[in-house]
């Protein structure tokens, strides 16, 4: 991670940096640049070919490649990691050497549990082979899922938020078949059959919560079907949802509720059109949804879906296009968008995170490896500039993406017909994250208030800094949002607020390639209203003492006794007193109902004492009312605190 680095940092972004900002000013921006791909970087030295290059990202932005290589005598799988801020490690190698090795494919979870599997040629059969990353980063060597007598096919491979890995591989043997492997972490594999006879495709996905979705092809007679198969809440489910003349590119999404979207090509008419079903909450299947558009052969589909159900689909034409539709919701595909047109186009490959920053990637004849992306909640997609020179192997690519919705892009770089290596890039989307530190508290003795917090950024440099600030008044909502501290490399002030108000802060940050990160979360306190404010009857006098709120009080003895504020807003009430030994009680009403009642005795004379009268579930109107309900006992009453 990349943490703030100062003024020479900010310059070179092109920033103004001017003086700290004691009071807050009008909203500033300072002008931005389109997101950026990283230096290259190196996941693997020269050496030998490789091949099949796969990825996978986790939410924080750490990636972890896999691909094949020659050691001389033999094709084996290897493995990288690089952890954000870091380096790629020492490539590692997997699979068993004497033997050789196909077909590798790479998993990682949120929280970054990575799996990785290949299929082994022992000589007479392919096994199925599957390793588990450390936390370390080291391999913990490999087990053998399929038996010794039949050859396992290419694995498709997830894992779960807690860490379970799931293997689907179909078995060519006396009794062909679909297995699934679960892979609890720290526990014992099991492999149950999914459906009998040998699938053409398979897709695998698998959400957060442990649920599963198996989707594969297989030829039935003179036609094809696509089946699919969750299990979710303990609940296992199979059925077709479609048969026909099916074609190549079958594609699966689930999301944490259980919603999914199966893609595939299926002929109608004639064409090749690229066919959806979805899978509602309830378990229920609808379908089919047309993506593509007829006229034209699509083939190749890869699909993607977020946790607020938007579709993403990307195909590849007979006629040399990859295009990209979209649905939201409930809602139809949306017409289809080309991202490229030309001889050579590749198949493309999207991936999205949860909450819907998408990156389609694909490759083109120049040869170049290619990116579109769009932001969650933007409609339209960009292109990434294109990653092109002699060396890319345009089929050779594979990315992922991370919770921010930087894209991390791994390819094979290829010098001439026996040597290369795998080299990496990252697409940097987003700008830097803040964190406030300060205010520490919701309610808070005193108008000054000190404000602190930081900023990082995964991918490049933090040029500078700005603090936002929102204020409401005891009586009243929040104003708008304006700049507390301009553009700097300040991390720390202290806010000259005003008695009876809350205050909310944010930092934002941005990048030296000039991308600016979204505001942090917005932490509040909120400053004591004086008792001055308030309207007293039956006894409350006003007192003055240095070591009270803003030097004043208000006391009363006699029972009946009241303070009151009209026209109070919050969520939150609290009161500001002093107590002292044989001190009285209080009772507290609000909007006409009585919330509690407190006594203000203790062993020692205290001033400037918080109690928290009353959370409610949102901002409520009404009066305040303080009652004394002790008779010839001091009640001193400082302040109120009025929250939002």
């Amino acid at each position: 991670m990349k943490k703030l680095n100062g003024i020479r940092l900010a310059r070179r972004s092109g920033i103004a940096m001017g003086a700290l900002a004691v009071t807050a000013t009008a909203l500033s921006i300072p002008s931005q640049a389109a997101p950026t791909w990283t230096e290259t970087e190196g996941v693997n030295p020269f050496g030998t070919l490789p091949y099949n290059v796969q990825v996978a990202v986790d939410a924080s932005g750490d990636a972890v490649a896999v691909w094949r290589q020659s050691d001389g005598a033999h094709l084996r799988v290897k493995a990288s990691s690089r952890p954000v801020g870091g380096v790629w490690t020492a490539p590692e190698y997997l699979s068993l050497a004497g033997y050789n090795a196909s077909n590798p494919a790479v998993a990682v979870n949120e929280r970054g549990d990575a799996v990785a599997a290949w299929r082994r040629y022992d000589g007479s059969a392919y096994r199925l082979d599957v390793s588990r990353r450390l936390s370390n980063l080291d391999w913990d060597g490999f087990d053998t899922l399929s038996a010794f007598d039949v050859n396992a096919k290419a694995p498709e491979l997830e894992v779960a938020g807690n860490g379970t890995a799931y293997v689907a591989f179909g078995v060519d043997a006396a009794i062909d078949s679909l297995k699934l492997t679960k892979m609890p972490l720290g526990g014992e594999a099991t492999t149950s059959t999914v459906a009998l006879g040998l699938p053409n495709e398979v897709a695998l996905d698998v959400n957060q919560s442990g649920g599963v979705l198996t989707a594969w092809r297989k030829t039935q007679g003179d036609a094809q079907r696509v089946n699919v198969q969750t299990r979710i809440g303990g609940v296992t489910a199979t059925e077709t949802v479609a048969e026909g003349v099916i074609g190549v590119g079958l594609d699966a999404a689930l999301t944490t509720d259980g919603r999914a979207l199966v893609s595939y090509p299926k002929q109608a008419n004639g064409d090749y059109i690229i066919q959806t079903f979805k899978r509602s909450t309830a378990g229920l299947w609808g379908g089919p949804f047309w993506a593509s558009d007829p006229g034209e052969d699509a083939f190749y589909s890869s699909i993607a879906m977020d946790d607020n159900a938007t579709g993403v689909v990307a195909w590849r034409t007979a006629n040399d296009k990859v295009k990209v539709a979209s649905r939201y919701g409930n809602g139809s595909w949306l017409n289809p968008v080309t991202m490229v047109s030309g001889a050579g186009v590749s198949k493309p490959a999207v991936v999205m995170n949860r909450r819907g920053d998408v990156a389609v990637q694909y490759g083109d004849a120049a040869p170049a490896t290619r990116l579109a992306f769009r932001a969650a909640g933007i409609p339209n997609f960009h292109q990434a500039p294109a990653l092109a020179n002699e060396y890319v192997v345009k089929d050779e690519h594979s990315v992922g993406i991370d919770n921010q919705g930087n894209v991390v892009a791994v390819h094979k770089s290829q010098f001439d017909a026996d040597s290369g290596r795998v080299l990496a890039r990252v697409y940097d989307t987003a700008g830097p994250l803040g964190t406030m530190a300060k205010p520490a508290k919701r309610r808070t003795n005193s108008t000054s208030i000190p404000v602190a917090w930081s900023m990082m950024d995964r991918f490049s440099e933090v040029a500078a800094n700005d603090l936002l600030v929102r204020s409401a008044p005891w009586n009243g909502g929040f104003g708008p949002i304006t700049q507390q501290v301009a553009w700097s490399d300040v991390s720390s002030t202290t806010v000259a607020g005003v008695a009876g108000r809350t205050y909310c802060f944010a930092a934002r940050g941005i990048d030296t390639v000039g991308t600016m990160g979204s505001p942090s979360a917005w932490k509040c306190t909120t400053t004591p209203l004086d008792d001055r404010k308030a309207i007293a009857a039956g006894g409350f006098a006003k007192k003055t003492g240095s070591a009270h709120f803003k030097g004043t009080f208000r006391q009363a003895t006699a029972k009946g006794a009241t303070l009151k504020l009209k026209g109070v807003q919050a969520d939150t009430l609290g009161l500001l007193v002093a107590k002292g030994q044989n001190n009285g009680k209080i009772t507290v009403f609000f909007a006409g109902k009585k919330l509690g009642t407190w006594s203000l005795a203790a062993a020692t004379n205290k001033v400037k004492q918080q109690i928290l009268v009353k959370n409610f579930a949102s901002v409520k109107t009404g009066t305040l009312v303080v009652k004394v309900v002790s008779a010839g006992k001091p009640v001193r009453i400082d302040g109120f605190h009025i929250v939002k």
